[in-house]
């Protein structure tokens, strides 16, 4: 096992400067122990990166998890129906436990609903990723100023979704819709301009 502290109290000395007493635990300390099971029984995940996602899961780390589980998505391989399950299943505990915690129009939310619509347009699910997106865009409507960038990413991905199902004059207009936020909010030589 490997060295384990307990915090104990804590108290501010100066500006950003602490003290903290730490107890050293031992192999006989029963709670740890326990916690420690729990943990190996809990977390699920094949990989290190895996158990990661999930114990910021349980963690309520929601950016964290939201992340990495967004870049494991990217790496697995489509044909692995065993991790691209875990993903999206976590993906979903990700996003209902986040609607539990946070307001409905939280900007954290319209993030969620973004990378849940993109799993899903990676799948060619396009009506699923169609919903999470305009969740995604009303969240940001309404918590977000009008010229703000990450409006503009949603509307890309909204009309990248549209393009990609054969909806050109759709994916036009959303396309010019993130540009016009883009160059209000941008500077001008930022590279979003040139990949829209």
């Amino acid at each position: 096992m490997h060295t384990i502290f307990r915090i104990g109290d804590t108290e501010p000395i100066k500006d950003r400067l602490w003290t903290v007493n730490l107890t050293l635990t031992s192999d006989n300390d029963q709670e740890l122990t326990q916690l420690t099971e729990y943990l190996r029984k809990n977390i699920e995940g094949s990989t290190s990166l895996y158990r990661i996602c999930s114990l910021t899961t349980m963690m309520a780390e929601w950016q964290t998890a939201e992340v990495i589980n967004k870049a494991l998505f990217k790496t697995a391989p489509n044909d692995n129906v065993e991790q691209v399950t875990f993903l999206n299943t976590n993906l979903g505990q990700i996003n209902f436990l986040k609607q539990k915690s946070l307001p409905s129009n939280h900007p954290s939310l319209a993030t969620t609903y973004n990378n849940i619509a993109s799993v899903h347009f990676s799948m060619a699910q396009y009506s699923k990723a169609q919903s999470s997106f305009e969740m995604a865009r009303e969240i940001q409507q309404k918590s977000l100023p009008p010229n703000h960038p990450s409006l503009a990413n949603t509307y890309n991905n909204i009309g990248l979704m549209h393009k990609s199902m054969g909806e050109y004059s759709q994916a036009k207009s959303l396309y010019e819709k993130a540009l016009e936020i883009q160059q209000t909010s941008l500077p001008s030589n930022h590279p979003s301009l040139a990949t829209t």
